[in-house]
């Protein structure tokens, strides 16, 4: 399947370049269509291009296709329509989808190392505990009877053994089911995306990362949505819609409230305690004409903090990983040989 995202992201600056030279709208995005992405997404662009030639807005158009145009970006395409600057709005949604794209993609990064040694020991080990582990318990039983008094590692050890054994086949199903299911959580496709970060999400150590890529994205569309000086009341719509939880919609659309209500926008969100402190500091000592370039700047800051949370989160799965596949295998060999140190021991 083709990578979804990274097409939307294609299709944003090329467009942005059509209309930079002057080519009329329906025609640039019909143009674009038969190489963007999947098939769905094509059919998606033909039928927006078809209804921006028959009079309706782009951002309108846009609105039948919402799984491929978020709510976020219509509003600055609309924007961008409305003032006469599509062509630079387009182009300031491609680096902004490219920010969120470069998101997945380090997230895919940080669980394809864990998923290919997680596969590679499973194989391992039904492998070893099938091939090797069962015959010589076949051994040994013989050797020392089976009522013989085994170590209880080396008891365990040889359960698994037969258990594996008995039932190899329900073992290489399962396997087989976990290999596509990590590969269709590591490929590019927008379903696979959704849950790969609804289950990040749940997963210890990872809150304060996404913190930090939510604090981003604010801070991205705040400062795009101040640069076509959109009002107040719309940019908290615009950062309800845009938030993927129900309690940042919840906040924003407190914070759109007291702020309509007289309270300062600073004051505001310097009493919100899921947002970093350096957002309400910005709002109380910067001037309004330079908010929108300091936001820009700190969506940067933080997709680097990001960043290098996501590579330390990276080094410790690796480094445990490591660990328990090496104790995995010392526990393993050291099983086997107990009951022949045993019977040396009981001999001598």
């Amino acid at each position: 399947m083709a990578d979804q995202p990274k097409a939307l992201i294609e299709f944003y600056r090329q467009l942005a370049l059509l209309l930079e030279s002057e080519l009329p709208l329906p025609a640039s995005v019909r143009s674009l269509a038969p190489e963007c992405g999947s098939r769905p997404f094509r059919e998606a662009l033909r039928e927006v291009a078809a209804a921006v030639d028959s009079g309706v807005t782009l951002g309108e158009a846009m609105k039948r296709y919402p799984r491929y145009f978020p709510e976020r970006y219509r509003t600055l395409i609309a924007a961008g329509e409305a003032d006469g600057t599509l062509h630079e709005t387009l182009h300031e949604i491609g680096m902004a989808a490219q920010a969120d794209h470069r998101i997945t993609v380090l997230f895919r990064d940080l669980l394809l190392y864990p998923s290919i040694v997680l596969l590679f020991l499973l194989a391992v080990v039904i492998g070893l505990f099938y091939i090797a582990v069962f015959p010589i318990r076949e051994s040994v039983l013989s050797l020392f009877g089976e009522h013989e008094r085994l170590p209880m590692l080396t008891e365990c050890v040889f359960n698994i053994a037969a258990v594996i054994h008995t039932n190899i086949d329900f073992f290489l199903v399962a396997y087989a089911v976990l290999a596509v299911f990590l590969a269709w959580l590591l490929s590019r496709c927008l379903s696979s995306t959704r849950f790969l970060l609804w289950l990040l999400k749940r997963l210890p150590g990872f809150g304060s990362l996404f913190r930090e890529l939510e604090d981003a994205r604010i801070c991205l569309l705040w400062s795009l949505l101040l640069k076509h000086r959109r009002p107040a009341p719309e940019i908290f719509d615009v950062l309800e819609a845009s938030s993927e939880s129900a309690a940042g919609r919840a906040m924003w659309r407190s914070i759109g409230e007291r702020t309509a209500a007289g309270e300062a926008v600073a004051s505001v969100l310097k009493q919100e305690p899921g947002l970093s402190p350096v957002l309400g500091i910005s709002f109380e000592f910067l001037p309004e004409d330079r908010l929108g370039g300091e936001l820009g700047r700190l969506a940067g800051f933080f997709l680097d903090r990001a960043g290098d949370r996501m590579r330390a989160l990276s080094t410790v799965s690796e480094v445990l990983l490591t660990l328990f596949l090496s104790l995995l295998v010392l526990l393993t060999i050291l099983s086997l040989f107990l009951p022949f140190v045993r019977g040396i021991c009981v001999l001598g």
